[in-house]
């Protein structure tokens, strides 16, 4: 029968803590990664809505004008959200991982 001793307990505390804010870390980083490549898309999908609203004021279809604004605002919330988001994990990441390296250091 083994038992841990407070020590090994604190081992493996800061190294379970070191792991999770690795995964946060990368997990941060791949949504950061999947907004520049989503980038791409909503340009397009910004440009179509464009000339959509341009038709609408040609053709005086101001139904079709305030519903694309609206589109090209929800898309903007969206980058920025995902942006923060993922700065948000990175950091918090970040954080965990150098908690897990000074709780090691300040035991040995």
């Amino acid at each position: 029968m083994s038992f841990l001793l407070p020590e090994d307990i604190i081992v493996w505390m800061s190294g379970i803590i070191f792991v999770l804010g690795l995964v946060t870390f990368l997990i941060g980083i791949i949504v950061l990664l999947s907004k520049i490549m989503m980038n791409k898309d909503i340009k397009q999908i910004t440009a179509h809505t464009s000339a959509l609203a341009r038709k609408g004021i040609t053709e005086g279809v101001s139904g079709l004008v305030g519903n694309a604004s609206s589109l090209m605002d929800v898309l903007h919330q969206m980058v920025k959200t995902s942006a923060g988001v993922g700065l948000y994990l990175t950091s918090i990441g970040a954080i965990m991982m150098a908690g897990g390296y000074f709780l090691i250091q300040s035991n040995f």
